[in-house]
């Protein structure tokens, strides 16, 4: 054992646990009334349905600490992005005048989003603006992946979720930027991604009927009738979906 190995030990015991804890009380606290843009691209919808309504995950696949450490670390990134827009000359905002983050409502409240940021203005050879802004934090083999690829095809949760925003927005006519920092190297790659209205329309109409089928207790369809389906076999609700038709 190294000579750092047993205080090491003890003391992430204590901070693994407080994780937990925080994370495990701000679900039970948190149960959203409405069906986030953030998931609405995920390529199956029963695992749509079973994220926004809470429903437990098998036992044993709950978020272990070091994943939850990684989400918040993601906060970072974004704060420390936004930053260096601001230094490099963007009016980069992420609050509107009453000092709350900038979102929208749809149908009937059921369906909402917020935006990490509007860049108002900045560089006239970035532009034009104003533009939709989000921020991502990757590891490496996803950042290879989202730089190679493009979103639409790595990530295609994000572009979806962008297409939502710039739909309810109202910022259709000008590309919006995802920002990429790769979490292990701290490079930074923007793809500008235009508004496509038929594919906003698309994934707006799937929210609708997931909404839909689970006021009337209806499962939606499964992603693949094989339970080794790549998408099922890392789903945490992998046994609760297949003990149910």
């Amino acid at each position: 054992m190294g000579v750092s190995d047993i205080i090491s030990q003890q003391i992430n015991k204590h901070i693994d646990e407080s994780i937990l804890n925080k994370h495990e009380k701000f679900e039970r606290s948190n149960k959203r009334p409405y069906l986030g843009a953030s998931i609405i691209g995920r390529p199956c919808a029963r695992q749509i349905q079973y994220m926004w309504k809470s429903v437990g995950v098998d036992q044993g696949k709950g978020f272990p600490p070091k994943i939850l450490r990684t989400f918040k670390i993601g906060d970072v990134f974004e704060e420390l992005l936004i930053d260096y827009f601001w230094n490099a000359g963007f009016q980069i905002q992420t609050k509107n005048s009453k000092g709350q983050q900038f979102g929208f409502k749809y149908y009937s409240d059921q369906i909402r989003g917020h935006v990490d940021g509007i860049i108002k203005d900045g560089p006239k050879d970035c532009g034009p603006y104003p533009r939709l802004w989000e921020c991502k934090s990757m590891n490496d083999k996803k950042f290879f992946e989202f730089e190679n690829q493009g979103v639409k095809r790595s990530h295609p949760v994000y572009y979806y979720q962008m297409q939502i925003y710039m739909d309810q927005l109202k910022l259709t006519t000008n590309p919006g930027i995802l920002t990429a920092m790769n979490k292990d190297n701290s490079r930074i790659v923007h793809e500008a991604v235009p508004y496509n209205e038929t594919e906003a329309k698309k994934i707006l109409n799937r929210a609708i009927e997931i909404i839909n089928k689970t006021e009337r207790k209806l499962p939606m369809p499964r992603i693949s009738k094989y339970r080794d389906h790549f998408e099922c076999r890392y789903c945490s609700w992998q046994n609760r979906c297949w003990s149910h038709e």
